[in-house]
């Protein structure tokens, strides 16, 4: 798994109020995806679906560095769409 985006080379002791910056950042920039037209095929709005669902539980960790350690990657296609954060 690659590193979140917001990883620190050397950074040992995250905060949720970074995690939950970074989920939020990244819920923000799918939103407009999940309309009803939206043109993705049912694998997609699946993939879609299960990423924010990963992004909404990161906060349920028992440790900040946990939740970095498990931070969701997003689905390889969704950088066509939108430009994440890598």
């Amino acid at each position: 798994m690659s590193e979140p985006f917001f990883y620190v080379i050397g950074q040992v002791d995250y905060n949720f109020g970074q995690i939950r910056d970074a989920r939020n950042q990244c819920l923000q920039l799918t939103d407009f995806i999940m309309t009803i037209d939206n043109p993705l095929d049912e694998t997609q709005k699946t993939e879609l679906i299960n990423y924010r669902q990963e992004l909404r539980d990161i906060t349920n960790y028992s440790t900040a560095d946990e939740a970095v350690e498990n931070f969701p990657s997003h689905p390889e296609w969704l950088s066509d769409w939108v430009i994440m954060p890598e």
